[in-house]
Parts: structure tokens; C-alpha cells; sequence
């Protein structure tokens, strides 16, 4: 793999080095600290699964995985989009845990929270956070029972190719049962070198 160092370029959504289906693997490291913090029902929904990169670790922290994704890049129990009527029946049965495509972020967290049965982890960049707009269409009307930050997380895999990244990378945890203040907390022990073992 080669390393891209032009993170001006990345940000850019017409930029040549930005993957058009906004397809970036979520380093392994970064879902096992993540679930350090935090547990789940037994089972959970992954259903950005690409290629397991999440459900992987979930599986091996012995989770039962119902895996799922628009683009059937590994096995999957079902090859799904997420956001279609499709899926109706999963309704209430898991826990989701995923890193959407950032464009479609609402979309994906709205529903996600009406499909769970308790959960929803979703991968997020940091500025996220400090949008109106998801504020009042999100953050208003979900709770939020952490926000896990990560200082240490630099580089991300896409297809074939590993990117430069400056953006600090989150998890955001919501939870329907939480009521009370949103905890932060540092995410210390990730590390990646733009493989994901």
C-alpha cells in the first residue's frame, strides 16, 4: 500500500484520493478499545459491514453478528441496504454498532436508532459534533451516553491504500435508555500504521 500525505486534497469531496463510495475500514485497534468501554446486548447489528473490519472484532469479543451491507465485499448474512424498507423485520432484535458513509450520517444514526433494540455505536469524526444542523436533527433528539475521542488515530485504510488523516475520529454511543449528562472519554491505547491486523 501506498501512504497519502495530501490531507488538504482528502478533505476535498471532489478530490481524486476521496474513495467515491466513502468506503474507509475502521482500524481494528480502534473498535477493541471501543469495546473496552463499552458492552452491548449479545447481538449486534453491523450493517456497514464492508470488509468485517468491525464485526471481526465483534465476533471475537463474543458477540453474535447479524452482518449486512449494500456491497457484498465478504460473506454477509444478508446483502442489504440499510436505509430501504428491507429490513423492517430486524426491528428491535440488535444493538448497531457501524461507521456509516459520512454523507449519508443522519440518515443512517436516525434509523439505526429506531432499528436497535437498546444501542447504536457509530464512527464519527469529531467535528461532527459542532454541526447546528446535527445538533438539532440529532443530538437534541437522541441520547448520547458517551463520546469516546481519539488522539492517536492518524491514518485510515481505503481501497487499496492507506490516507493520511487529520480529522480526530469518535465513537459516538447512544443509548435509549440513558438520561443524564454525556460522559467523554479518551480513547489512549489505540494504535495504527495504516494496516488494519
Amino acid at each position: 500500500m501506498s501512504t497519502l500525505k495530501n490531507t488538504k486534497e482528502f478533505g476535498n469531496p471532489h478530490s481524486e484520493l476521496r474513495d467515491p463510495g466513502d468506503f474507509y475500514e475502521t482500524p481494528r485497534s480502534f473498535t477493541r478499545e471501543m469495546l473496552t468501554i463499552e458492552s452491548f446486548s449479545r447481538k449486534v447489528w453491523e450493517p456497514t459491514t464492508g470488509k468485517g473490519a468491525i464485526s471481526d472484532v465483534l465476533s471475537e469479543c463474543g458477540y453474535h453478528v447479524y452482518k449486512t451491507d449494500i456491497v457484498e465485499r465478504i460473506k454477509l448474512n444478508r446483502a442489504l441496504d440499510f436505509l430501504s424498507p428491507d429490513c423492517a423485520r430486524l426491528k428491535g432484535k440488535y444493538d448497531i454498532v457501524m461507521n456509516p458513509p459520512f454523507k449519508y450520517f443522519n440518515d443512517f444514526v436516525i434509523k439505526a436508532f429506531e432499528m436497535c433494540n437498546q444501542k447504536v455505536a457509530v464512527v464519527a469524526c469529531l467535528a461532527i459534533l459542532k454541526s447546528s444542523g446535527r445538533y438539532e436533527k440529532i443530538f437534541t433528539k437522541f441520547p448520547v451516553k458517551k463520546v469516546l475521542v481519539c488522539p492517536t488515530l492518524h491514518t485510515i485504510c481505503a481501497e487499496n491504500r492507506v490516507i493520511q488523516s487529520h480529522f480526530g475520529h469518535i465513537w459516538i454511543i447512544f443509548d435509549k435508555q440513558h438520561d443524564g449528562a454525556t460522559e467523554m472519554v479518551w480513547m489512549k491505547n489505540v494504535k495504527h500504521d495504516g494496516r488494519n491486523p
